[in-house]
């Protein structure tokens, strides 16, 4: 997929948007070395859902996303800290 994006002219990316494979990130890296890249939001949230109980997904999941839904970086922090004090006891491998 990437041989076929250098195949067609592509000469550099500025996002590249992954889904967490492992060895995706490093052959975008090998062939676009200035890429930014991030990995989709759904699967950080899903991944920290593993370390929820499932009686508490729907709440854990709803207060993640207003972390990762905050329109800046100040909205974001107070979400952040909010989810902290909700569930930091409960689930400190999700708020850390």
């Amino acid at each position: 997929m990437i041989n076929n994006q250098l195949n067609r002219g592509v000469e550099d990316i500025l996002i590249a948007l992954v889904d967490g494979l492992n060895d995706f990130p490093d052959a975008i890296n090998a062939a676009f070395p200035e890429a930014t890249l991030q990995i989709y939001i759904v699967h950080f949230v899903r991944h920290s859902l593993n370390f929820c109980g499932w009686k508490n997904r729907k709440n854990v999941a709803r207060d993640l996303k207003r972390v990762y839904q905050a329109i800046d970086d100040v909205a974001a922090d107070k979400a952040l800290a909010d989810f902290e004090a909700e569930w930091g006891q409960k689930y400190p491998s999700i708020a850390a």
